[in-house]
C-alpha cells in the first residue's frame, strides 16, 4: 500500500516537472521572445550590462512586457539571465544587472555545457522588509540560502535568543530576513547559428503545486508522503508542524520546508522525550539516510522518524531531480487492525462455507447483479485516478473521453478500447500506438501520460488534453487557408515529423483530422500531431516480418496516402509521410483534395497514375512560385524524386516570402474571434470516398481501422 501511494506520487510529481520544463522550453523557442532576448543580450554587451543601462534600455523594456503577456495566466515569475549570469530581464526592474549567486548560477551555467534544460529543487530566497528589490539593495540581501541547525547547547533554548529572534531548542537560528522558498525550471536561448547566448527560468512556488501534490491524500491521520534533499534537509510541508513547534523543533512561525533536517531524536518527541545533544549530534532517519545513499527501499520492521515516533516506510532516491521521496505511516496505526482483520477473515470464511449452497441457487440472479453493476461503474465513469466528464470521439478503434486527473485537478484526454473491440489484432496497434507516441518527445506530438486495462478488460491510455480544432473541421468552417498560415502549419507538422524520422518511424496516416491546431502555453496556432496507430519502423523490418510474409496490408486515408503505400506497401519509408504532407498541404490551400474518386480504388489508382492538377489552378489565382513548388515535389509518384527529408522540405517552405506573413498579431486575432463565436463540431464530408483510415488485406478483406 505504502509503494502504491509512493509511485503514484512519483508519477504525478514527473508528470508536473514535465510540463514545468515544457513550457519553458516553448517559451524559449518562441520566436518573438528569442529575437527580444537577443538583442538585450548584444546591447548588454556593446554597453554593458549595469541595471542602470538595461533599465533604460527600450529592448530590456519590450522583453520584459512580453514575458509578462505570456505568464500572466500562469502566475510565474521568471529571470533572464547572459553567459555570465548577469539578470538582463526580470518583473522587478531592481534585479536587472545583479548576478545570480554561485548556487544558482552552477545550474544556469550547466546549461551553457549541455544545452538541456535543468530543475532547480526548492530553495529559499531572502528578501528585506517588503520584500522588493531596488537599485540600491545590496546584493548580498538576494542571495539565495539554507537556514543551518541550531548549534546551541543543552539547556540554552532561547536564552539569549530574545524575543522571536532566535532558535529554540532543536530549531534553526532567528534571522532578521523574511524569505519565501521557490523552485525554478530554466531553459536555454539559442542565437540563430545555434548558439546558447542565455538561460530563461520560471520562478514556481512550490507551496501551489510541488508541496499540494506531496500533500493530497493523506494516509489515514499519521500517514505522510515528503521530498528531501542530499542533506536531509525536508524540501515541502510537514502535516506535523504543530507537534515540532511544541517539542522545539520549529519556531512559532516558522515552516518546516528548508528548515527541518529529517534527524532522528532517539525518543519520542511527542511523548515528552528530550534528548540531551542538539540536532546536529543526530543521525539522518533510516528512510533518508537510505534514499541519500541510493538504495531505494521499505521497511515494515519499524523505524524512528524526526519526530522519534515509531513509524514504517518506503522510499526512493529520484537522481535525475536530485532529491528523494518518502512515505510513512506511523507503525502502531499500520498493525493495529491486524487481529481484527484475522477474525474478519475467519467469520467470512465460516459465511462462506454456510452460504455456499445458497450462492449456487442464486448464480444466475448473482451474474445479472454482476452485470447491472459493471454497467452502473461505466454510468459514473471512474477509471483509475481519472473521472470520464464527456465523450469527445468515437471511431472503430475506441472511443476518446474528456476527463479529469485526481491529483492533477487537470484536463486530460482518455481513449478507451470496449472489450468488445478487443480482438488480438485491435489490442496490438492499440498498444504500439502508445509506446511508439511515448518515445517522441517533441512539442508538436501529441504527448502521453499513461496506459493500463481495467479489470474488466477496457483497455485505456490517458493523454494531453487538447481545447482546438483539427484541420478538417477548420477547412469546413473557413474554407481554404492563406499561404502564410498553410506554410506555418505545415512547417510545425514537419519537425513533428523530423523527431519520428529520425527515431526510424513514419507515420503513415497523416491527414487533416490527425494535425489539430490550438492555443497553448501562450503559443496561438500551435499545432500537434496525433494517432500515430500505424506508425512503423522503417529501418528495421524485422519487427514486421508476420505482417510481410502472411498479408500484404495497404494502411492509411485514401486521399492522403503516397503511390508507394498502395503498390509497395511493406517497403514505404519517411518519404510516404512526405507524399502525405503535400497531399494535406493541398488541402489546406485549395480546400480540396488531390484526387477525388467515388471509390477507394478509384482514388488509388489516381494517386499511383495521374498527375495532380497544380493547386493555382485549382483556385484560380496566383499563389507562391516556392510554396506551389515544394507541394508539387511533394506529390511527385516517384519517391527519389521527392524531397530526401522533411527538414529539407521545412527548409523549402521558409524560402517562400509567404512564410513570415502570419504574424503573431494576426494568429492571437484569429484565436480571440474564434473562442468569441465558437461553433458546434463541424463534420462536413464530401460526397464519395470517405477520410477514415483504412487496413485493406490485399487478399481480399477490407477493414475500417480508425
Amino acid at each position: 500500500h505504502l509503494q502504491a501511494i509512493l509511485k503514484s506520487k512519483i508519477t504525478s510529481l514527473r508528470i508536473w516537472i514535465d510540463n514545468q520544463m515544457r513550457l519553458v522550453e516553448i517559451l524559449a523557442s518562441e520566436e518573438r521572445t528569442r529575437s527580444l532576448i537577443r538583442a538585450v543580450v548584444a546591447q548588454a554587451k556593446q554597453d554593458g550590462a549595469t541595471g542602470e543601462i538595461l533599465r533604460a534600455s527600450q529592448e530590456s523594456r519590450e522583453l520584459r512586457e512580453n514575458l509578462l503577456s505570456r505568464l500572466r495566466t500562469e502566475g510565474l515569475e521568471f529571470v533572464v539571465t547572459d553567459a555570465e549570469g548577469v539578470i538582463i530581464a526580470s518583473p522587478n526592474d531592481g534585479r536587472l544587472g545583479e548576478r545570480l549567486n554561485d548556487s544558482v548560477l552552477e545550474k544556469f551555467q550547466s546549461i551553457f555545457d549541455t544545452g538541456k534544460s535543468v530543475l532547480l529543487t526548492p530553495y529559499q530566497r531572502a528578501r528585506l522588509g517588503n520584500g522588493r528589490a531596488g537599485p540600491g539593495r545590496n546584493r548580498e540581501d538576494s542571495r539565495n540560502f539554507r537556514l543551518p541547525p541550531d548549534r546551541s547547547g543543552p539547556g540554552e533554548g532561547r536564552r539569549n535568543s530574545g524575543p522571536r529572534s532566535g532558535g529554540g531548542r532543536f530549531g534553526p537560528p532567528g534571522r532578521e530576513r523574511r524569505s519565501r522558498t521557490i523552485m525554478a525550471v530554466a531553459a536555454p536561448v539559442r542565437s540563430v547559428e545555434g548558439e546558447i547566448v542565455a538561460v530563461i527560468g520560471l520562478m514556481i512556488r512550490p507551496e501551489q503545486e510541488f508541496s499540494r501534490i506531496l500533500s493530497v491524500g493523506y494516509d489515514g491521520q499519521s500517514g505522510e508522503t515528503f521530498a528531501f534533499d542530499s542533506n536531509g534537509v525536508m524540501l515541502s510541508h510537514s502535516r506535523f508542524e504543530a507537534e515540532l513547534r511544541a517539542a522545539g523543533r520549529l519556531e512559532a512561525n516558522q515552516a518546516s520546508a528548508l528548515f527541518l533536517e529529517l534527524r532522528d531524536p532517539g525518543g519520542d518527541l511527542t511523548r515528552g522525550y528530550r534528548p540531551s545533544t542538539g540536532p546536529e549530534t543526530w543521525p539522518l532517519t533510516r528512510l533518508v539516510s537510505e534514499a541519500v545513499a541510493g538504495n531505494d527501499g521499505v521497511d515494515i520492521e519499524g523505524f524512528r522518524d524526526y519526530r522519534g515516533v515509531p513509524v514504517v516506510g518506503t522510499w526512493h532516491w529520484l537522481a535525475d531531480y536530485d532529491f528523494g521521496i518518502g512515505t510513512k505511516v506511523e507503525k502502531k496505526v499500520a498493525f493495529e487492525t491486524l487481529r481484527a482483520l484475522n477474525l474478519v477473515f475467519f467469520i467470512l470464511l465460516l459465511l462462506a462455507m454456510l452460504c455456499g449452497v445458497g450462492m449456487f441457487l442464486f448464480s444466475g440472479l448473482s451474474l445479472s447483479l454482476r452485470r447491472r453493476m459493471e454497467a452502473a461503474n461505466r454510468e459514473v465513469k471512474k477509471l483509475g485516478q481519472y473521472t470520464l466528464t464527456e465523450k469527445i470521439s468515437e471511431g472503430e478503434m475506441g472511443t476518446v473521453y474528456r476527463a479529469s486527473h485526481a491529483l492533477l485537478r487537470r484536463d486530460t484526454a482518455i481513449k478507451l478500447l470496449p472489450p468488445d473491440q478487443a480482438d488480438a489484432k485491435a489490442i496490438k496497434r492499440f498498444e504500439q500506438e502508445v509506446q511508439q507516441t511515448s518515445r517522441l518527445v517533441h512539442p508538436n506530438t501529441i504527448q502521453v501520460f499513461d496506459y493500463g486495462h481495467t479489470p474488466d478488460g477496457i483497455f485505456y491510455y490517458s493523454m494531453e488534453y487538447l481545447d482546438g480544432i483539427n484541420l478538417r473541421d477548420l477547412v469546413a468552417r473557413d474554407g481554404r487557408l492563406s499561404e502564410a498560415r498553410v506554410i506555418y502549419i505545415l512547417q510545425q507538422v514537419c519537425a513533428s515529423l523530423a523527431e519520428a524520422h529520425e527515431a526510424g518511424l513514419v507515420h503513415r496516416d497523416i491527414k487533416p483530422a490527425n494535425v489539430i491546431l490550438c492555443d497553448l502555453g501562450g503559443m496561438a496556432d500551435m499545432v500537434k500531431v496525433l494517432d500515430f496507430g500505424l506508425v512503423k519502423s522503417y529501418r528495421d523490418f524485422n519487427d514486421d516480418v508476420t505482417e510481410r510474409t502472411e498479408t500484404i496490408t495497404i494502411s492509411g486515408s485514401p486521399h492522403f496516402i503516397s503511390p508507394e503505400a498502395v503498390s509497395r506497401p511493406d517497403q514505404v519509408d519517411h518519404r510516404s509521410d512526405i507524399y502525405s504532407v503535400g497531399a494535406l498541404g493541398y488541402y489546406l490551400l485549395t480546400g480540396a483534395y488531390v484526387f477525388e474518386g467515388m471509390t477507394t480504388f478509384e482514388v488509388f489508382r489516381k494517386h499511383t497514375t495521374e498527375v495532380p492538377v497544380p493547386p493555382s489552378r485549382r483556385v484560380d489565382s496566383e499563389l507562391e512560385p516556392e510554396l506551389e513548388s515544394a507541394i508539387l515535389r511533394c506529390l511527385n509518384k516517384e519517391p527519389e524524386r521527392r524531397f530526401d527529408s522533411v527538414t529539407e522540405l521545412l527548409t523549402a517552405l521558409r524560402r517562400s516570402p509567404a512564410a513570415r506573413q502570419w504574424t503573431e498579431e494576426q494568429r492571437r486575432s484569429w484565436w480571440t474571434d474564434y473562442r468569441r463565436r465558437r461553433p458546434e463540431r463541424v463534420l462536413e464530408i464530401p460526397a464519395g470516398v470517405s477520410e477514415e483510415t483504412l487496413q485493406i488485406n490485399l487478399s481480399g478483406r477490407t477493414q475500417t481501422a480508425s
